[in-house]
C-alpha cells in the first residue's frame, strides 16, 4: 500500500474511490484515487472533514539544509520548516511584491457591503444589485477584520464621492482569475477525449457483471423516477451494503453532485417490499481502498487515541506548539462512533442522544445520513467524530488539526484547498509516529499536492501556510504568487478548481506555468493535437 504510515483523513475525513484516468493519461490512481466521488453533500461551512454541508504520490518537500561550509552562520541554516523564499525554489525578492489587485468574483449575485463609519471601522451593512467597487489593495501589515466571522477589505465604491466601504475577501478574486479558470477548464475539455476511452473500459467490464457488491450503504435514484424525470422526496433510496443483482447500465450520468462516470448502474432492490430498479453512480460500483485500516488492524494499532495523546503529540511538534499554546482538546469533545452514528451526526451535527434518534436522522435527510456512513472522521459543533473503523489511520490528528483551525483559509479558499493543507500539515505528526499510524498517501492526493507544488515553485513557505491557517493571515500567500508569476497566475482561480472533476487539470496548469513552461507549453501542444485527432477519428 506504499509508504504505510501515511493517510488522508478530511474534516470531514472521506473514503478514496477508484480513480479515473489523470490528465497525463495514466491510471486513475495519478489524480484522483482518494477522493469522494461526488462533491460534499451539504455545505458545512467550517466544519470537519465531510462537511458542507483526490494525482500522484509525491514526496513531502522537507526544505534539506545546504551543507554548512563556514560562510554561512549556523543560525541561518535552513530546517524542514524554514522558508524556501531563502534556501532554493524562488529566491526572494528585494522589490516590494506587486499589489495583489482583487475584483469581483465572476457571476457574484447581490452585492453585500458595509458602510465604513468615522472611526473607519465597519458600520452599516447595506446590500446592492447593482455596482461594481473598486476593491483596493490591503497591505499585509493593516490589522485584519470581521464581520460575522467572515474577513472583510477596504473598497472603494462605484461612486467616488461615496465613503469607502468594506466587503467580504470570500466575495473577492484575485489577480487573472477567469484566465486561470477559462486554462484549467480547457484542460478539462480536452482530458474528456482521454478519459472516454477509460470509461468505456470500465463500462465494459461492468457489463460482463450479473451481479455487484456494495461495500457501504449508498443512495440510489429509482429508474422511475429517473425516466419520468420527476425526482420527489421519495425517488431516492438507500441500497444497502451487500450483493445486489445488476439489471443493466445506462449511459448517462447520474444526477447526484460529483459524479465521474458518465454511466450509472441499475440494480435490483427492495423498496418497501417492491423489488425496484434503481440507479447509482458508476464509479461506486469499484468502493474504495481500506487498505490501510485493514492493515492498522492486522499490526495491533487499531485503537482509540485519547485527547491527551493527540495534544501531547501535536504540542510535542516545535512548530505546532506555538500556534496550539493555551488550547487543548479534551476527552469529552473526542467521540468515536458506529457509521450509523456518524450519518446521524452527518444530519443534526451533534451526537445522537435519545433512542431513536439514529433513524429519526436517517428519515430526516437520507442522502446527507448515507454520506456520513462511509466518512472516516468529522468536526463540526465544536467537536470530533471519528469512526471506530477507521481506528489506527490518523484520522485523530487530520481531525483536531480541523479543530484548531482559523475559518478564513476554507471561507476564502475553499473546502478542497482546505483539505489540502489541512492534510499537509497533517503529515508532521503523522510522519512523526511512524508505525503507529497506517495513512493512505491517497486521501486528498491532489488537493495535498496543490500545496506541495505551491511550496516548491511558488515561494510560499510553510510558515506562511501555518499563519494562514491557524491565525488567518492569508495576505502572503497571494503576495508570494502573485510575485512569483507577475499578477498572471490567480491563487483563488487554482483553489476553486481543486474540485476532484478539475483538480488533476489543475495541478497541470500549474506545471505549465511554475515549473517548466516551455517544455509543459510543447507537451501540452502534443497532446492537444493527438486529442484532436482521437475526437475526429471517434
Amino acid at each position: 500500500m506504499g509508504n504505510k504510515n501515511r493517510k488522508g483523513s478530511m474534516r470531514r475525513e472521506r473514503s478514496a474511490s477508484p480513480p479515473p484516468v489523470g490528465s497525463d493519461g495514466t491510471s486513475g490512481q495519478d489524480l484522483r484515487q482518494g477522493t469522494e466521488t461526488g462533491e460534499d453533500p451539504k455545505d458545512r461551512g467550517n466544519k470537519g472533514d465531510g462537511a458542507d454541508k483526490n494525482e500522484g504520490i509525491v514526496t513531502r518537500p522537507r526544505n534539506d539544509p545546504p551543507a554548512n561550509d563556514g560562510e554561512e552562520p549556523e543560525e541561518l541554516r535552513r530546517t524542514r520548516r524554514q522558508s524556501i523564499d531563502k534556501f532554493g525554489g524562488h529566491p526572494a525578492s528585494t522589490a516590494p511584491p506587486p499589489a495583489v489587485r482583487l475584483g469581483w468574483r465572476p457571476a457574484q449575485g447581490r452585492m453585500t457591503y458595509w458602510i465604513m463609519d468615522d472611526s473607519g471601522m465597519v458600520g452599516a451593512k447595506k446590500e446592492s444589485p447593482g455596482g461594481t467597487p473598486r476593491v483596493m489593495y490591503t497591505p499585509a501589515h493593516d490589522r485584519p477584520m470581521h464581520v460575522d466571522g467572515q474577513l472583510v477589505v477596504r473598497a472603494e465604491p462605484s461612486y467616488t464621492a461615496d465613503p469607502p466601504i468594506f466587503v467580504r475577501r470570500a466575495d473577492l478574486v484575485d489577480n487573472g482569475y477567469q484566465e486561470t479558470v477559462d486554462a484549467i477548464e480547457e484542460l478539462v475539455r480536452r482530458n474528456k477525449v482521454h478519459l472516454r476511452a477509460f470509461w468505456l473500459g470500465k463500462r465494459q467490464e461492468l457489463d460482463a457483471m450479473t451481479e455487484i457488491t456494495l461495500e457501504q450503504p449508498v443512495s440510489g435514484l429509482k429508474a422511475s423516477a429517473y425516466d419520468s424525470a420527476r425526482v420527489t422526496d421519495g425517488s431516492l433510496v438507500t441500497v444497502p451494503a451487500g450483493t445486489h443483482i445488476l439489471a443493466k447500465t445506462r449511459s448517462s450520468a447520474f444526477g447526484f453532485p460529483g459524479g465521474l462516470a458518465p454511466f450509472s448502474a441499475i440494480v435490483e432492490v427492495d423498496v418497501e417490499g417492491v423489488v425496484q430498479e434503481v440507479l447509482i453512480p458508476g464509479e461506486l460500483v469499484w468502493g474504495s481502498d481500506q487498505s490501510h485500516a485493514e492493515e492498522a488492524r492486522e499490526q495491533g494499532v487499531a485503537q482509540e487515541i485519547t485527547a491527551e495523546r493527540i495534544m501531547e503529540v501535536l504540542v510535542g511538534d516545535e512548530y505546532f506548539a506555538r500556534y496550539l499554546a493555551g488550547r487543548r482538546l479534551t476527552g469529552d469533545r473526542l467521540h468515536y462512533v458506529t457509521p450509523e452514528e456518524m450519518g446521524a451526526v452527518f444530519v443534526l451535527d451533534r451526537m445522537p442522544g435519545e433512542e431513536g434518534e439514529i433513524e429519526i436522522a436517517r428519515t430526516a435527510n437520507e442522502y446527507l445520513f448515507n454520506a456520513g456512513l462511509s466518512t472516516p472522521g468529522l468536526s463540526v459543533g465544536g467537536h470530533i467524530f471519528v469512526q471506530r473503523d477507521q481506528l489506527g489511520t490518523g484520522t485523530e490528528y487530520h481531525e483536531t488539526i480541523h479543530w484548531f483551525s482559523d475559518p478564513t483559509v476554507e471561507q476564502v479558499l475553499g473546502h478542497w484547498f482546505n483539505e489540502g493543507l489541512t492534510e499537509y500539515l497533517t503529515r508532521y505528526p503523522v510522519d512523526a509516529l511512524g508505525a503507529e499510524v497506517f495513512r493512505n498517501q491517497d486521501q486528498y492526493g491532489p488537493q495535498r499536492q496543490a500545496i506541495e507544488k505551491l511550496v516548491r515553485h511558488a515561494g510560499i513557505s510553510d510558515e506562511q501556510l501555518c499563519e494562514a491557517y491557524f491565525k488567518g493571515e492569508i495576505q502572503p500567500l497571494y503576495e508570494a504568487v502573485a510575485a512569483a508569476t507577475e499578477g498572471t497566475f490567480s491563487l483563488d482561480a487554482f483553489a476553486a478548481c481543486l474540485d476532484p472533476a478539475r483538480a488533476g487539470e489543475a495541478l497541470r496548469h500549474f506545471d505549465l506555468v511554475f515549473v517548466v513552461p516551455d517544455e509543459a507549453q510543447e507537451d501540452a501542444q502534443e497532446e492537444a493535437q493527438e486529442h484532436e485527432a482521437e475526437a475526429e477519428a471517434g
